[in-house]
């Protein structure tokens, strides 16, 4: 950071360059400490997601059903799930919650199972 301003004190015309340095990494790190920020919430009334730019909840009532769709073009053991409601539409489960086949994937589809049933079987 110190050589970006550095680079532009000596180099004015640099100046864009240097806060590409600068300015990019720092918004990494937000989204990445934002991500951590997102929680998922499902109980005998529903579920619910808070995340930074978006929240949603819903009761059990509303959703129809869920359909887990296996991602491996995109890489190794990723994964998408998306809730069925009712009146019709989908949502997304946001990806930093449940991407891979690990501890919060398995807790989740558990819940999902436990609640609404098996997954729907995926649409080709």
């Amino acid at each position: 950071m110190f050589g970006a301003l550095l680079l532009i004190r000596s180099n004015p015309e640099l100046a864009p360059v240097a806060y590409v340095f600068v300015g990019l990494p720092i918004v990494f790190v937000l989204d990445a400490f934002l991500v951590f920020r997102t929680r998922l919430e499902i109980d005998g009334s529903g579920i619910s997601q808070t995340h930074y730019w978006s929240s949603w909840a819903y009761p059990w009532s509303e959703i129809a059903g869920w359909s887990l769709h296996e991602m491996s073009s995109r890489g190794p053991n990723l994964v998408a799930i998306e809730l069925h409601f009712v009146a019709g539409g989908r949502q997304k489960i946001t990806p930093a919650l449940v991407r891979y086949k690990d501890a919060n994937y398995l807790q989740v589809r558990d819940s999902l199972v436990r609640y609404l049933g098996p997954p729907r079987p995926q649409q080709g």
